[in-house]
């Protein structure tokens, strides 16, 4: 779906209606665009719009004669004579990392929200945890150390798509019956990972690696290899991967997420 935007300044002299059909249709055209929706949005809050479908120019002279005498200008006439008292200005953006919530609002400042550390790298969640009107979706940010990886784990709830921004990553996605799959991503390439499918990604280059991810569900749900070992006994899992139960006294007690 195309989308355009264009910004149309109007001058006028006088109180009146003002035509801007021509206006419209040059943008319209200029912007190669045949079947669509177009929405008008008027910015200065002192001022009307009135939309007019297929009128002529006798239509708008008998609404200025109407406008004329339902209020005529007359500076004796009323009592009211301003606009009131100018809005504050908006709050300044909170510095980066200082946010810890969001009000139910519309937008969410997420460089703002802090991030989680590892020896590995950061990763910024925004669920509806902290962004309430947020009941659908997940973003988050992930920022990878050279040489670094985010473990692999899946998301039990949601697929998971990717939007590489900087850096050279691998990803390797894991399916049933011993399906895998490994690629390479560079700026601007995205990813797919469907429901519960295992996956990680490792920084390739020499530089920080940054992926945005967004998921299909407001609730951000994520099982963790080392945290799926770590609850399990290692008797369990000796007998699943036919090793010593003894191998795994040595491994982490939690997640790990991103070593470095």
């Amino acid at each position: 779906m195309r989308q355009s935007t264009h910004t149309l300044a109007v001058e006028t002299r006088r109180r009146g209606l003002v035509e801007i059909t021509r206006s419209v249709v040059r943008w319209v055209e200029g912007a190669g665009m045949a079947t669509g929706l177009r929405t008008v949005f008027c910015r200065h809050t002192s001022a009307s719009l009135l939309i007019q479908e297929n009128a002529g120019a006798d239509v708008r002279s008998d609404l200025e004669a109407y406008f004329a005498a339902v209020a005529p200008e007359d500076a004796g006439r009323y009592v009211h004579g301003s606009e009131g008292p100018v809005p504050p200005p908006l709050p300044a953006d909170p510095p980066p990392g200082s946010m810890l919530s969001s009000a139910l609002t519309h937008r969410y400042r997420f460089h703002a929200q802090q991030p989680d550390v590892f020896a590995g790298g950061t990763m910024t969640t925004v669920s509806m945890n902290e962004f309430p009107l947020s009941t659908t979706m997940t973003g988050a940010i992930l920022r990878i150390k050279p040489g670094a990886i985010r473990e692999l784990h899946w998301h039990p709830n949601a697929s998971e798509w990717q939007y590489y921004l900087k850096g050279k990553a691998r990803l390797t996605v894991f399916g049933s019956g011993g399906r895998a799959r490994t690629d390479d991503f560079a700026p601007g390439d995205v990813g797919y990972v469907p429901q519960g499918y295992g996956h990680y990604i490792e920084n390739t280059g020499d530089d920080e690696m940054e992926v945005l991810l967004v998921l299909n569900s407001g609730v951000y749900q994520s099982i963790s290899i080392t945290a799926w070992m770590a609850a399990n006994t290692p008797e369990l899992l000796g007998t699943n991967f036919k090793v010593d139960p003894a191998v795994f006294d040595a491994f982490p007690k939690g997640p790990v997420i991103m070593p470095g």
